[in-house]
């Protein structure tokens, strides 16, 4: 039996999982200034961009429309975006089931999590001439899934230990 201190019902971060967008062919010092960006439109995804670069505009407004397409509001899939950090480009996702956890898995593993940053890589390359070279990639490292595995792991043992202690109550 897991320690009583666990709430099912209380909100905590352990339920979420970082992706990564791992940059290419790009200098450190251009992945900083990209991942600068990307916080500013993950905050906009919440509400609180405060960038007003023009040059950056465009980019930004099609960064904005990568995330919220990784955003599913409703069903057995649901998920959002909780946070974008400049750390390496790291996106922090909400996977508020199991099952949207593998779907956002399966996503990562066949590139179609990749794929919803490629008009983002190419309005880039388009209007920055010196991020010609970019490429990004989307993953999920195995710790970070492991982490995100083991918390939902741990409510499917305690449910079942719910249900064992009711069935007993009852015998």
């Amino acid at each position: 039996m897991l320690p009583e201190t666990v709430e099912l019902s209380s909100y905590d971060r352990k339920h979420v999982i970082r992706l990564v967008l791992l940059t290419k062919n790009i200098s450190n010092n251009k992945e900083r200034v990209l991942g600068e960006v990307l916080v500013e439109v993950g905050g906009n995804v919440k509400g609180k961009a405060i960038l007003k670069d023009a040059q950056w505009a465009p980019i930004k407004q099609m960064a904005e429309d990568c995330l919220q397409k990784m955003t599913i509001d409703h069903g057995e899939d649901q998920r959002d975006i909780l946070e974008v950090k400049n750390e390496c480009i790291a996106i922090y996702v909400q996977c508020w089931t199991l099952r949207s956890l593998i779907h956002l898995c399966e996503q990562c593993m066949s590139g179609k999590l990749t794929e919803f940053f490629r008009p983002l890589e190419e309005e880039i390359k388009r209007r920055l001439p010196h991020y010609s070279d970019l490429e990004h990639e989307v993953a999920i490292f195995e710790k970070d899934l492991t982490r995100c595995m083991d918390v939902f792991g741990a409510y499917i043992i305690i449910f079942c230990n719910i249900i064992v202690d009711k069935i007993e109550e009852t015998n």
